[in-house]
């Protein structure tokens, strides 16, 4: 198995875990989600150290070889970077944005529309998973 095959099966399980919970308790995910991360600009640069960091970093450091999903794996690790960059820099501007984005989505959408998000998560994780293990 080389590391893009690995690589798949992780962000597959990532996204399947992290999106099944809209299809059971959508509102309640949204209550969470918020808490957990966007509480304080600590707990967002938290999120910050622990997610998109090590993601990215595996995404520019592992060889994936050539080909078309390794130069899209490369620039989506170039874009967590800058995510990250953002994350420590300004930590209080994205949190009044992100909560106020979560706000919006808790009050004006649809639980139904959140379930199928949900669904859509499971899966796209799902394919990844089934990528890295049968195709890559």
């Amino acid at each position: 198995m080389n590391w893009l095959s690995i690589f798949c099966i992780a962000m597959g399980i990532f996204i399947l875990v992290s999106r099944a919970p809209l299809i059971f308790a959508p509102s309640a995910s949204l209550r969470l989600g918020s808490r957990l991360i966007l509480a304080t600009p600590v707990r967002l640069r938290l999120f910050g150290i622990f997610v998109p960091l090590p993601i990215g970093l595996a995404l520019l450091t592992l060889p994936f070889g050539e080909g078309s999903l390794a130069h899209w794996l490369d620039g989506f690790g170039w874009l967590l970077m800058l995510v990250w960059a953002v994350l420590m820099s300004f930590p209080a501007f994205v949190q009044r944005r992100g909560q106020a984005i979560f706000d919006f989505i808790e009050n004006s959408v649809d639980d139904a529309v959140l379930r199928l998000l949900g669904v859509f998560g499971v899966a796209v994780g799902a394919v990844l998973i089934y990528v890295g293990i049968y195709v890559v």
